[in-house]
């Protein structure tokens, strides 16, 4: 099956590709492996990435996304990985943001989803920790860390 770009879809796709080739070269990746810093992406980075809208791609407007879909949010992960983008957007919009849209309750999405939106909350997706699937099995203590709680 062929995908066929609408306009809008294109130019999401020569934006992303304009601002990954300018702002995350692989030169921005090996400084950031280098300096062996504690987040894992640029922080100055993640800001241009949120005021692109790329957080908001997936997320309903009702939570302060357009909803742009999957297909824009993968034109732009397509680009990010041909520079080797390190951000938290597939953790964090694509993994939790859609975790969180499809599977949580109201109030986790009223907590959740705008701040994913702005950039606020970097979310990881853990699901299991062991090579056979088993999620009450689960070893790994969690701990609350921050303002989010639901």
């Amino acid at each position: 099956m062929t995908l066929v770009l609408t306009e809008d879809q294109q130019m999401l796709k020569q934006a992303a590709q304009g601002f990954c080739q300018a702002n995350a070269s692989i030169s921005v990746l090996r400084r950031l492996r280098d300096s062996k810093d504690a987040q894992g992406y640029d922080k100055k980075l993640w800001k241009q990435i949120v005021g692109l809208g790329w957080t908001g791609m997936t997320i309903p407007e009702a939570y302060g996304g357009f909803n742009f879909g999957y297909v824009g949010l993968g034109i732009v992960l397509e680009e990010s990985g041909r520079t080797l983008l390190s951000s938290p957007l597939i953790s964090t919009v694509l993994l939790g943001g859609t975790a969180i849209n499809l599977g949580g309750n109201e109030s986790q999405k009223q907590k959740i989803l705008p701040g994913i939106v702005t950039g606020e909350n970097i979310l990881a997706l853990a699901i299991d920790e062991n090579p056979h699937h088993n999620p009450c099995n689960v070893k790994t203590p969690a701990d609350i860390d921050g303002a989010i709680t639901c």
